[in-house]
């Protein structure tokens, strides 16, 4: 039962107990422990100072009856049931960064969009991306980046503004915030970055994951047209382009009797792989190849089984897990029953860094340049 603290009662007050009442275990050893009365609060009259109930001098003071009130704090009065003084504890505050603390909850940020400043406006740019990193770069905007996430790893200019406690997978703020951006740039979102920022009162641009190469050229000039430059995004998507049109130009025509050239993209050793449909797909489709996959699903994602690799018998093999876990062609030659399959007897396969493999920015053209080669080798 909660009183006021005017009430009848507020003549009592509780203070801790000063020594411990040692008692001996129940084993008989010589090791003591604390009593329960020692951790029990002395009720003390506010008047006149004299204890009312003392646990740890029993017979020195008479016991609450039931129904005896305590103040904890200023206003609040606790009256007991049983008779019994509850002890006040002060809880240490909970660290919200530290294992303790509670989740955070990033998705049910509900504050509406912070529009982006005017171009003329914009002086500080924060990239959470490693894509749009690179981006940033190749349309020579540098100038306005005043810091990126911890993965932005190119150009070697970006090394210079990388800073290591940004990461965009992080639910903290703080240390984006700290840098007083004029807009964030957020790639993929699995926090809700931009939901959060929102509430913060900063302004973002989202460019999702692309699916096609087409997303990618609209990115390129939606992060343009943030500094009104949209002659740096025509210049870096016609340059683009006109290499993608030399790379697939220079892929050799397939005789008509081997039918589609198809493709297995290995992101890791337990032979996860694009399903049809996804971004890389669309990429390698450009370049003449079909997936071994049959079924396009949500994910982007198929798992397969060595046996489906092995029957699909795959023209080019791109290796995506080469630099994280180590995998090369004489890894696949080692595989049972891989020396079978076409790409890894003929040496149509593909090893990929991490981020070519990832990111979906400018470089998607160098990737587009490494599988023509391995296609140029299929034949």
């Amino acid at each position: 039962m909660i009183r006021s603290a005017g009430s009848a009662f507020s003549r009592l007050v509780v203070l801790p107990v000063a020594a411990a009442l040692a008692v001996a275990s129940c084993s008989g050893s010589d090791d003591s422990s604390d009593s329960a009365a020692s951790s029990a609060p002395v009720v003390t009259d506010a008047e006149t100072g004299e204890p009312v109930f003392d646990p740890a001098n029993p017979e020195g003071t008479a016991p609450p009856v039931p129904g005896t009130a305590v103040v904890l704090d200023d206003d609040v009065i606790i009256e007991t049931e049983d008779g019994s003084i509850p002890t006040p504890t002060t809880e240490p505050p909970v660290d919200p960064n530290g294992p303790d603390a509670p989740p955070v909850d990033v998705t049910t940020t509900t504050a509406a969009p912070v529009a982006v400043p005017e171009a003329s406006e914009i002086g500080r740019i924060v990239s959470m991306s490693s894509t749009h990193t690179e981006t940033l770069f190749a349309l020579g905007l540098g100038e306005f980046v005043v810091a990126v996430n911890n993965t932005s790893d190119f150009p070697a200019e970006a090394a210079a503004v990388r800073v290591d406690d940004l990461d965009a997978d992080s639910a903290d703020l703080s240390t984006l915030l700290a840098l007083d951006p004029d807009v964030v740039i957020v790639g993929d979102d699995p926090t809700d970055l931009v939901g959060r920022l929102n509430e913060s009162g900063v302004a973002s641009f989202s460019g999702p994951p692309a699916t096609s190469l087409d997303d990618v050229f609209a990115q390129i000039r939606s992060i343009a047209s943030l500094v009104d430059r949209p002659d740096l995004a025509e210049g870096l998507i016609g340059s683009m382009q006109a290499e993608i049109d030399e790379i697939v130009g220079s892929i050799p025509a397939g005789s008509a009797s081997a039918g589609e050239r198809t493709y297995f993209h290995e992101i890791d050793p337990s032979l996860v792989t694009v399903s049809p449909g996804s971004f890389l797909d669309s990429i390698y489709g450009e370049l003449g190849l079909t997936s071994i996959v049959a079924d396009a699903d949500p994910s982007g994602l198929a798992q397969l089984s060595p046996d489906e690799v092995i029957a699909a018998d795959p023209d080019v093999i791109v290796l995506a897990d080469a630099e994280c876990c180590g995998v090369t062609i004489d890894v696949l030659a080692g595989r049972a029953g891989w020396n079978s399959i076409g790409a890894v007897s003929d040496g149509a396969v593909v090893a990929l860094t991490d981020d070519l493999a990832l990111r979906w920015g400018p470089r998607v053209v160098e990737l587009m340049r490494l599988v023509a080669g391995g296609v140029a080798i299929a034949g």
